[in-house]
């Protein structure tokens, strides 16, 4: 084997075992990336209750039914504030609705009409006075690292 020859098939097997610095780390159509997002909350009328807040990556349930949502978390509010960080998300488009369970019963009250008797909010801050924000209105794309989201709550 010549020394050419042998030096490829090393090279070779460094750059597939992503023994080499700087190479094999690309991204790929196989492996996206992934990311966290940090949703700061704020606007909170009262600490008693549970903040829920619904990662969505489309818009089937978004935003009012969080068993539909990718991930979920439930937060205690403190100083009318919540601070919930999702990890290990494959890059992508997301939205991320926020609810206000004040009578804790794990729903979204609604009252006459189906407007929210509870606090809610949703990424961009899209608020319409008749019906609920769309997912299209609300997406971001993740596509690094970190992704930070100020999500203010309307009643």
């Amino acid at each position: 084997m010549s020394k050419l020859t042998r030096a490829s098939r090393l090279f070779s097997i460094a750059f597939a075992g992503g023994l080499l610095p700087g190479f094999g780390a690309a991204r790929t159509a196989v492996d996206p990336g992934v990311g966290s997002v940090v949703v700061n909350i704020d606007g909170f009328r009262t600490d008693s209750g549970i903040a829920r807040v619904a990662v969505f990556d489309e818009a089937t349930g978004f935003p009012d039914k969080d068993d539909h949502a990718l991930r979920r978390a439930a937060s205690k509010i403190d100083g009318g504030r919540v601070e919930v960080r999702f990890d290990s998300l494959p890059y992508g488009v997301y939205a991320v609705a926020v609810y206000h369970d004040e009578n804790a019963d794990g729903k979204l009250n609604k009252g006459l009409f189906g407007r929210p008797k509870e606090g809610y909010g949703v990424s961009n801050n899209v608020v319409h006075a008749r019906h609920a924000p769309a997912f299209d209105e609300a997406q971001f794309r993740l596509d690094s690292d970190l992704t930070a989201l100020e999500i203010h709550i309307h009643y």
